[in-house]
């Protein structure tokens, strides 16, 4: 993710022309005005994993790039090499995507990564670790409730719903806005924000 002023700028390792836009005030509604500052957060996903090659879901298990994935890296990094000033990387503390916020902060100016296991994506339970042709088969009643709409639908196994992978994502993003307003950082992190 990077950080700047206004916007949010979601970034693919594949497709990096492309741009989808997701702002979060930095501020509480009531004290909003036109002029405040605010902090642009590019986010990322890591590149590509054997399991997701293989269809298999991964949810918070802790699985590394593979040379796609680690080629996917080599080439964001290239282009977000080309942003300026940037002031902070972060990601969540799983190995596919902290390899890919290493490889984009040796690129871009040899910076620390910042590790938040906020960042993570969604712990999606028992289906974690199947592949996703035989989870519906395996675990009936956690696939239904990946695979539903609800937004509010906990995963049996431990796995969170989507309005508790929202609220873990959004205070992440706040906290790190927060910090760096009016300043430009980049966070890579891994984590799926649900569409409202």
């Amino acid at each position: 993710m990077f950080v700047h002023d206004k916007t949010g700028r979601l970034y693919s390792p594949v497709t990096t022309k492309s741009r989808n836009y997701l702002t979060i005030s930095m501020s509480e509604p009531s004290s909003y005005s036109m002029d405040q500052a605010y902090t642009e957060i590019i986010v990322v996903r890591h590149g590509e994993t054997a399991w997701n090659a293989n269809g298999r879901i991964q949810g918070h298990m802790d699985v590394e790039l593979n040379e796609v994935g680690r080629q996917q890296a080599a080439l964001l990094a290239d282009r977000l090499s080309l942003e300026p000033e940037i002031s902070a990387i972060y990601s969540s503390d799983l190995k596919r995507a902290l390899e890919t916020a290493e490889t984009i902060a040796e690129r871009c100016g040899k910076f620390e990564v910042i590790k938040d296991p906020d960042l993570r994506e969604r712990h999606l339970g028992d289906v974690q670790g199947l592949l996703f042709r035989e989870a519906a088969k395996v675990c009936p009643e956690a696939y239904s409730a990946f695979s539903s709409r609800r937004t509010d639908q906990v995963i049996p196994g431990g796995g969170e719903s989507l309005d508790q992978l929202y609220y873990r994502a959004t205070s992440s993003l706040q906290r790190i806005g927060q910090k760096h307003t009016g300043i430009y950082a980049i966070c890579q992190r891994e984590l799926e924000l649900p569409k409202n």
